[in-house]
Formats: structure tokens, C-alpha cells, sequence
């Protein structure tokens, strides 16, 4: 072989050696990516396998049942809006994280506890004039009243003293032939509430409960106090609420973590097989860049001893 020629072949061979080198290069990028890929799906897989979801026990009159804490089972289950479920657990409500407002998803599950949650009392048409007297009285001493004092004194009076709503019904005292008013008292107004849109999202719902973005609560006047408010409640306070492993995605976990990592051993196993090609490749052309570049000095060298 001439000079130029092993010149052009030993150029050739470098070239072809970088490709090589290149090629070698985006194969192990792509393993790195495959490893990573492995990687982020074990990850899922372990947080599947780990990860707990809220449970709510209650009795329906025939046993013990547990249902997943969504918004919808705490409608259905929790708080007992809804009649003929005979459940035994006190009525609970969703509130704010501040306890002072009420929780829902519309306007229609607002309306529903509205008007679910109503108190009725009976009085004369004195005690309406009574309560009154005892609310202004109390406002100007800067003191609360029992919810019965503020609600008959929210009752309006004609003016011949007769005790007069659409929430007020006169009824007749069977014993004493004297005249009693009935009146019903909504506990809430549409003040009283939050509309919060994404509740009937299960996860959501169940991060919210967990991080104590919501509380359940109960409602009512508290010992030693005359206003109802709501009693909020934590998950650990809340001896029916249980926390548990949940297994309703395991099996999707499980199969696409092993799809995954079937697809990544597969296309690993091609890599590796390619890059050993490429390796096996390589030597060759060294070897042969090594006897070009040989014959290339020994050209050099009878070169220079024939002018010497």
C-alpha cells in the first residue's frame, strides 16, 4: 500500500472509529434513560403499594359496614342528611378548617342540610315579648343569649301582639285552651356556607380530610355555653374513622410495573447487544488503524533512508 493510499485508509478508519465512539455514546444515553424510566416506575409502584386511604365505620341496623370517606359517602353515611338509613352515629357536618363554615359541593346539598336542619319552639305571644325585651337588654350589656331567646325574638309582632311568619303556625294548648305558637327556626343560612366545587373528587376529598384542610363537626349548644356552634373534630379524634393500606389500585400498580419493566429489560437487552457489536467493531478497526499506521511509518522511514 502507497503512501496516500494508507493515508486516505488511516483517515477513513478515524473516521469511521468516531462514529463508532458517537454511536457507543447514544446507546449508553439511552440505557440512562431506560434506567430512569425503571426507576420513576418503581417509585409509582412503591407509592401504590404504600399508600392509605380513610375509611368510615357505621351500623345500618343489620351490622357493621365500612365505606371509603368520599364527599359523597359522607352525605350518604356520615352525616345522616338523608332519611331511612338508620344509622346510629351522631349527625356529623363538613366544615372549614376554622369551624365556621359549612362545606358543600352546590347549591342543592346546601338547600338539603338547610333545610334538614331546622329547630322548632313553642311560646305564648308573652314569651315572644319577653325574649324581646331579654335580646335588647343583653345587646346593650354586651352578652349573648340561649338560640330560643334569639329565635322568638326574631319573630315579628303585629300590632294587636300576635305573633305573625311563614314559619309561625298558632296552635291550641289541649290542657289550658290557651293559645301557643310553633315556630321553626332554620339553624343555617346560605351565610353559613362554602361552595367548594372539587369535592366529589375521591382523592382530593380524602387529602383534604387527611390534611385537616376540613374537619367533620358536630352541632350544637356545648356545655356551659348558651350559643350552638360546631365541635370539629380531627381524624385521630374520631374513633369510627379508621386509616388503612389501600388495595383498590395494587393490581394496576403490579401490571404496569412489570409491563414497564418488561419493555425496559427488552429494549435494554437490544442495547447492550448493539453496543457489544459496536465494541467488537471498534477493536477491529484499531487493530487495523495500528497496522496501517505501521505501514505508514515504515513508508516514512525507507523514505528518508533513500535520501539519506
Amino acid at each position: 500500500m502507497g503512501m496516500s493510499a494508507s493515508q486516505a485508509r488511516f483517515l477513513e478508519l478515524t473516521a469511521r472509529k468516531s462514529n463508532i465512539e458517537y454511536e457507543a455514546q447514544r446507546i449508553n444515553f439511552e440505557r440512562l434513560q431506560l434506567a430512569e424510566k425503571q426507576s420513576l416506575a418503581s417509585d409509582r409502584y412503591n407509592e401504590a403499594m404504600s399508600n392509605r386511604k380513610l375509611t368510615f365505620a357505621y351500623n345500618d341496623g343489620e351490622g357493621t359496614r365500612s365505606v371509603d370517606i368520599t364527599y359523597n359517602n359522607y352525605k350518604n353515611y356520615i352525616n345522616q342528611q338523608q332519611a331511612g338509613l338508620n344509622i346510629t352515629q351522631q349527625k356529623m357536618f363538613l366544615v372549614s378548617s376554622s369551624g365556621n363554615k359549612i362545606i358543600v359541593a352546590n347549591e342543592k346539598d346546601m338547600k338539603d342540610i338547610i333545610d334538614s336542619n331546622k329547630t322548632e319552639y313553642k311560646a305564648t305571644s308573652e314569651e315572644i315579648k319577653a325574649a324581646k325585651e331579654e335580646l335588647a337588654l343583653a345587646e346593650k350589656e354586651g352578652r349573648t343569649v340561649s338560640p330560643r331567646i334569639k329565635a322568638l325574638a326574631s319573630i315579628e309582632l303585629s300590632e294587636d301582639g300576635i305573633p305573625t311568619g311563614d314559619n309561625v303556625v298558632a296552635e291550641t294548648d289541649a290542657k289550658t285552651g290557651e293559645t301557643v305558637y310553633k315556630i321553626t327556626v332554620n339553624n343555617f343560612t346560605p351565610e353559613d356556607f362554602f361552595i367548594v366545587p372539587d369535592l366529589e373528587n375521591a382523592d382530593n376529598f380524602q387529602k383534604a380530610i387527611s390534611e385537616g384542610i376540613y374537619f367533620f363537626a358536630t352541632y350544637g349548644v356545648q356545655e356551659g355555653e348558651d350559643e350552638a356552634r360546631f365541635r370539629t373534630y380531627s381524624v385521630d379524634e374520631m374513633s369510627f374513622v379508621y386509616s388503612e393500606y389501600d388495595k383498590s389500585d395494587d393490581a394496576q400498580a403490579q401490571a404496569e410495573y412489570d409491563k414497564i419493566t418488561n419493555e425496559v429489560q427488552v429494549m435494554d437487552k437490544k442495547l447492550e447487544l448493539k453496543l457489544q457489536q459496536l465494541e467488537t467493531e471498534r477493536d477491529a478497526i484499531k487493530t487495523e488503524m495500528d497496522s496501517v499506521q505501521k505501514v505508514i511509518e515504515d513508508n516514512i522511514s525507507s523514505t528518508f533512508k533513500a535520501f539519506s
